[in-house]
């Protein structure tokens, strides 16, 4: 129930950048870190899976994406290196990175990633996508 709420809200949401973006086209990217639940109740499974994807949401094309220099979760002050817990996949033919993380107690599990620097081409220069999502337990 509260998975299907959040995608509502996530739609809509969506909708509404797409309406906007309708007055001016842009080609914009994302770092992406999307939990297969992001709200774990005592009765849900403990195990989620988070999918860290480089793509460009409104025209729904992925980009490949380098194994991140960082990727970890943050939960209770404390610092946990998840990065090597990261498979590759790939969709659309381009790479994108998965992994599956047990949830141990109650709490917030703050989980982020940084990037390789990407060059863009039309700025000059690289960029980091800085990302984090929290889920909440």
């Amino acid at each position: 129930m509260r998975n299907l709420k959040f995608r509502t809200v996530l739609f809509l949401c969506l909708v509404v950048m797409f309406s906007l973006s309708l007055t001016s086209v842009v080609s914009a990217h994302f770092g992406m870190v999307i939990p297969s639940d992001d709200m774990v109740s005592k009765d849900d499974s403990k195990k989620i899976t988070l999918k860290v994807q480089f793509i460009h949401p409104m025209e729904g094309d992925y980009m490949d994406m380098a194994k991140p220099a960082q990727f970890g979760v943050l939960v209770q002050g404390k610092k946990i290196d998840l990065l090597n817990t990261l498979q590759e996949r790939k969709i659309n033919d381009c790479t994108t990175w998965e992994t599956n993380y047990q949830i141990k107690r109650p709490g917030d599990y703050i989980f982020y990633v940084e990037p390789q620097p990407y060059w863009e081409p039309a700025e000059d220069c690289f960029i980091i996508h800085y990302t984090k999502v929290i889920v909440n337990a």
